[in-house]
C-alpha cells in the first residue's frame, strides 16, 4: 500500500505549478514513501536471518535499481518528452513494486508492542543512542550532498546523461562493498567499518571541494560504495547485535527516521542556505569554473 500511494503521489508533481501545492504533495509523498525502507528493511534483516544469509546481498539490488534508474531516466530526459518522464517512471517502477510485495515472504510481528514502549526502552539503551547519532552524522551529508550532487555535476559540465553517469557509477560501486560487507564485519568488527564507511564520505566531499575534473568526479565518485556501501548492511547488523528482538522493528524505523529523515532534511536544508548564498561554486573562484 505504501509503494503505489507514494507512486501514485508522485504523479503530483505534473500536475500543480505553484510552489506552495508542490511542496503539499512533497509532504504526502513523503508521509507514504518514508515507510517503505523501514518496513522493508525490516522484513529482509528477519528473513535473511532466520535462512542464515546476509543482508547485503539483498540490499545490493536496491543500489543495482537506483543506478540503472537515474542512468535510464537521465537519457530519456535529454530525448524523449524531458524530465517529465522521470514521475512517470516512478509510478510505474512502485506500482510494479507494489505488485511484487504482494508475494514477499510473511515475516510474522514477535509478539505485540507498542511502538511508544518500545522508543522508550531504545531511549535508555546508551549504545544505540550513540549509534544513532552516527547515522544522523553519515546519512545526512551523504544524502544532502546526492540531493546537490546533480548541480554539481552540471556545473563541471556535465548534460542529464552525464549525471545518471555519475550517479550509476556511484551507486554501482556499493553493490561489490554490500556483497563483501559481511565478511568484513566478520573480520574487522562493526564498528570500524563504520570509521572506515566516515572516513571515505569525508574524503570525497572534501576532494570535491577541491574543484576537480569532471573525469575526476566520475572516477571518485566509486568512492561512495566505500562510503554507503559499507555503512548500510553495518548499521542494519549492529541493530540486530544491539536491540533485542522484540523492538527490532521499532529500532529501524527509528534508525531510517534519523538518518533517511532528519539528517537528510537538516544537512540538504543547511545546504540549500550555503547554496542560495554562495552558489554551487566558490564566488572567488568563479573564473577558474568557467
Amino acid at each position: 500500500m505504501t509503494s503505489f500511494l507514494a507512486g501514485a503521489f508522485g504523479l503530483g508533481y505534473l500536475l500543480f505549478d505553484p510552489y506552495l501545492l508542490i511542496v503539499a504533495v512533497a509532504i504526502v509523498l513523503a508521509v507514504f514513501q518514508s515507510a517503505i525502507i523501514p518496513v522493508s528493511d525490516s522484513i529482509t534483516l528477519q528473513y535473511t536471518t532466520r535462512i542464515k544469509s546476509n543482508y547485503g546481498k539483498v540490499r545490493l539490488f536496491g543500489s543495482l535499481g537506483f543506478g540503472v534508474a537515474v542512468f535510464m531516466m537521465g537519457k530519456l530526459s535529454e530525448s524523449f518528452i524531458g524530465p517529465s518522464i522521470i514521475f512517470y517512471a516512478f509510478f510505474f517502477g512502485l506500482l510494479v513494486a507494489a505488485l511484487l510485495a504482494l508475494r514477499l515472504p510473511e515475516e510474522p510481528p514477535r509478539g505485540k508492542v507498542k511502538v511508544f514502549n518500545g522508543m522508550k526502552e531504545l531511549f535508555t539503551m546508551k549504545r544505540f543512542l550513540i549509534f544513532l547519532a552516527i547515522t544522523f552524522l553519515i546519512f545526512g551529508p551523504n544524502l544532502a550532498n546526492n540531493v546537490y550532487y546533480g548541480l554539481f555535476v552540471e556545473a563541471r559540465g556535465g548534460t542529464y546523461t552525464g549525471i545518471g553517469i555519475a550517479f550509476l557509477l556511484a551507486v554501482l560501486s556499493e553493490i561489490p562493498f554490500m556483497r563483501m560487507a559481511g565478511s568484513w564485519i566478520h573480520r574487522i568488527g562493526l564498528l570500524p567499518i563504520t570509521l572506515l564507511a566516515g572516513a571515505a564520505s569525508l574524503i570525497r566531499w572534501v576532494l570535491y571541494f577541491s574543484e576537480p575534473s569532471l573525469a575526476t568526479v566520475y572516477v571518485t565518485s566509486v568512492i561512495q560504495g566505500f562510503s554507503l556501501g559499507l555503512f548500510i548492511p553495518a548499521a542494519l547488523q549492529y541493530i540486530r547485535k544491539v536491540v533485542p528482538a522484540h523492538i527490532t522493528v521499532t529500532a529501524i524505523t527509528l534508525y531510517s527516521a534519523i538518518g533517511n529523515g532528519l539528517g537528510n532534511w537538516f544537512s540538504t536544508f543547511c545546504g540549500g542556505i550555503i547554496l542560495d548564498n554562495s552558489g554551487i561554486k566558490s564566488p572567488s573562484k568563479e573564473k577558474n569554473w568557467n
